[in-house]
């Protein structure tokens, strides 16, 4: 009776081994979480919600400039918080210089149509311009194309974004901004010793990158500069003469540029900018000298105004000084101003104003991750006491009746057919690895996730150690691509791996590796071209040039399929897996009892993916709507606890969806478990597109309308393929865990 005791002792302990292992396997996901929620909290509790120290490790490198040292200012892509279609600058009636020219860019910048071009602006390191002409047009409103596009470019609002030394211009004004965290509000960040139009230095609030291009002329005269109507006009007013309103262009421009001096940098100078030296100073004791520094660029703001003639009529006679018309018979005369500011801010802290989020967008993030932590903390209590209890429960049961006969049998000498009745999920262990329906498809597309998946996690960690930062324009697109297409090695060995393992004898070995490195690159790549196609014939900055797409074909065809290609040799000259290594397959497939509607695979698919996606939509809205408002997103800490968060509800949601599916004696898990998962990634795109299209009217416009959704599929697709990819990696490693413990007849 001892031995027996030990030997059912030691049974059950192999038994529960499996168990052991998906507990510590919760433990450390939610470990992982937690964690990342304390490097979050800890950023947060240093008023840092991104360390921005980590600007140095890219390789950007401070520039410095000494007095007198010209500062170039570029010009960029014209972009508008109402729709996501960008145009070049130089498309509209503007000053031009001797020569456009633009720096070699990489290819983010070039898909998302953000290269920056020479400006007619002048500047020169703290050399103050009171009052400089850029240039003057004639029948600035008959220019054609060009000037049918400036009027459609004010009305949708649009703004030019500016860079120096790679510092975005970002738009001054008086007043306050709307309520704190709104979606169309400003960051209401108060600047100091600025110029206002007025040119009186004073504090002013900043608001959003770039500035405006022009204002339609209201019938009381104001003008019409922001979705919100101005007190004391009639909408309906505005709504009636929007077709014969007349617009003002917004020709003079005050720049307010802050700069760093370098410390024991100073010397004096002339005050056009020239050293003083010594034999200088001796034959003019009588020049203006003034100390001048060696210093950095740290932060540009300006302001707009629409004044007739330019700056020169507004400084002969202020008092009358009118706006300027766009179709003003004697032209538009375009003229700005700069006043240099020193300030204490460092060069490596520059950014800091700029990524720093409200506090109404932070809390919004901790309330997030906060509903996400209680939501998976739930679900794991789920997993741990309803299904390993249950588990264990049946598994004991197995035990006791497998002692019970074995006694029985040695009592009657040997003699009996120690056989019992199975239940429940034990009853379909001779069919639960039978190969599903469209394996090929299945194994392809986890190849394709777990690509996704790889490609995820560097972004994420070279983001969170600084190389991603917003002074890098289009690095995150570029690394993106180029990790895509290195990591096709790994879309290749998952697909062969799991389809060597469904069928010990392949003979579709090609086909595999085939679909690996077309289905879903190619279904990427149809959807760009129709996106690019539309903004082609719009005449957008964001079509790709043809010479781009040779780029993209050829990390298509030179490095993605061939690396495809090699993964999966790898993978099929290693032994193939055995699933099913202690369980024999029926040669008939069992019957599969019938279910009631509420608990069918459909059902369960569709109420399953509810979790992965409550959990997820909150942070992917916030992230979605500030790029839609372009402003600069640069909250990793954030992102990998939610990403962490994410991952862990979607491996317990898989488990949870296998259990029921097996407890219901229904061997078809396979694409049950990657369904439920990769359903969540539609629920996401239809709640994103449903959100702008109607609640922010992104529809009103066509061509908006399908570069919108197509820039929200493919971000769908990707969250699709990395949830059905985990989910049912997690559940294959439960089924096998489960079926291992248990002992088939």
């Amino acid at each position: 009776a001892t031995c027996q005791h030990a030997q059912f002792e030691n049974r059950k302990s192999k038994s529960m081994a499996p168990f052991a292992f998906f507990l510590r396997q919760m433990h450390r996901v939610t470990a992982a979480v937690l964690l990342g929620a304390l490097v979050v909290s800890w950023e947060y509790n240093n008023n840092n919600v991104v360390s921005v120290d980590a600007f140095y490790l890219p390789g950007v490198h401070p520039q410095n400039f000494d007095v007198g040292e010209n500062v170039p200012l570029k010009v960029g892509r014209l972009v508008s918080t109402r729709t996501t279609v960008p145009y070049e600058y130089y498309k509209l009636p503007m000053c031009v210089p001797a020569k456009v020219s633009s720096p070699l860019a990489n290819l983010g910048e070039v898909l998302t149509g953000d290269v920056l071009y020479t400006s007619p602006y002048k500047m020169q390191m703290q050399l103050n311009e009171t009052c400089q002409t850029t240039c003057t047009i004639r029948n600035f409103h008959k220019k054609g194309a060009g000037s049918k596009l400036w009027k459609k470019l004010v009305d949708e609002r649009y703004h030019a974004t500016m860079r120096m030394d790679n510092m975005p211009v970002v738009e001054l004004t008086e007043s306050a901004p709307a309520s704190e965290g709104a979606v169309g509000g400003t960051q209401g960040r108060l600047v100091t010793g600025v110029t206002s139009s007025d040119g009186v230095h004073k504090s002013m609030f900043a608001g959003g990158l770039g500035l405006p291009l022009g204002a339609r002329i209201l019938p009381n005269g104001r003008l019409y500069t922001s979705d919100e109507f101005e007190e004391g006009t009639d909408p309906q007013d505005v709504i009636q003469n929007a077709g014969k309103a007349d617009y003002a262009v917004f020709n003079h421009i005050n720049f307010s540029i802050f700069y760093h001096p370098l410390p024991k940098s100073r010397y004096s100078v002339y005050a056009n900018g020239i050293r003083v030296q010594d034999h200088r100073a001796l034959e003019d004791p009588n020049a203006e000298v003034f100390d001048g520094y060696t210093a950095r660029i740290v932060g540009i703001y300006a302001t707009i105004e629409s004044v007739k003639g330019g700056c020169k009529k507004k400084m002969g006679n202020p008092s009358e000084v009118n706006v300027q018309k766009w179709n003003d018979k004697d032209g538009v005369t375009f003229s700005y101003s700069v006043n240099w500011i020193p300030s204490e801010t460092n060069w490596a802290s520059r950014w800091d104003a700029l990524l720093s989020m409200s506090a109404h967008d932070i809390d919004t993030n901790w309330y997030t991750i906060a509903n996400s932590l209680l939501m998976t903390t739930c679900l794991t209590f789920l997993v741990a006491a309803v299904i390993v209890r249950s588990l264990r429960r049946d598994l004991l049961k197995y035990e006791e009746i497998e002692e019970m006969l074995e006694g029985l049998n040695e009592e009657a000498g040997g003699g009996l057919l120690t056989t019992h009745e199975d239940f429940g999920w034990k009853l379909v262990a001779h069919d639960v690895f039978r190969p599903p329906k469209q394996s090929t498809l299945l194994c392809v597309l986890y190849g394709a996730g777990m690509q996704l998946f790889y490609v995820i996690c560097i972004t994420i960690s070279l983001g969170a150690v600084g190389f991603l930062n917003p002074s890098n324009r289009g690095v995150l697109l570029s690394t993106w691509l180029f990790s895509f297409s290195v990591l096709s090695y790994c879309a290749g060995n998952k697909s062969a791996w799991l389809y060597q393992a469904l069928h010990k004898n392949p003979i579709e070995k090609r086909r595999v590796a085939m679909q690996s490195a077309w289905l879903v690159p190619g279904a990427a790549m149809v959807v760009f071209c129709i996106s690019n196609t539309i903004l082609w014939f719009e005449g957008s900055s964001g079509a790709v040039p043809f010479g781009t797409f040779f780029v993209l074909f050829g990390l298509w065809f030179i490095v993605s399929v061939p690396l495809t290609f090699l993964g999966s040799t790898v993978a099929y000259r290693k032994e193939p897996e055995d699933f099913a290594i202690s369980h024999k397959q029926n040669a008939i497939p069992r019957m599969i009892p019938e279910m009631p509607y509420y608990r069918s695979g459909t059902m369960m698919i569709m109420v399953g993916a509810l979790l992965p996606f409550l959990v997820s939509f909150a942070q992917a809205f916030f992230v979605v709507s500030r790029l839609l408002l372009n402003k600069f997103v640069y909250m990793f800490g954030f992102i990998t606890a939610v990403f962490l968060i994410v991952m862990a509800v979607i491996a317990e949601t898989g488990i949870v969806i296998t259990y029921w599916c097996l407890n219901a004696e229904d061997y078809r898990w396979w694409w049950r478990s990657y369904m439920t998962c990769f359903t969540s990634g539609i629920y996401t795109f239809i709640a994103l597109l449903f959100y702008f299209l109607i609640g922010f009217d992104y529809s009103t416009n066509f061509v908006n309308m399908m570069v919108l959704t197509g820039h929200m599929l493919l971000a769908s697709l990707v969250y699709s393929l990395v949830a059905g990819a985990v989910g049912f990696r997690v559940s294959l490693a439960f089924v096998g865990a489960i079926y291992d413990a248990i002992k088939a007849d």
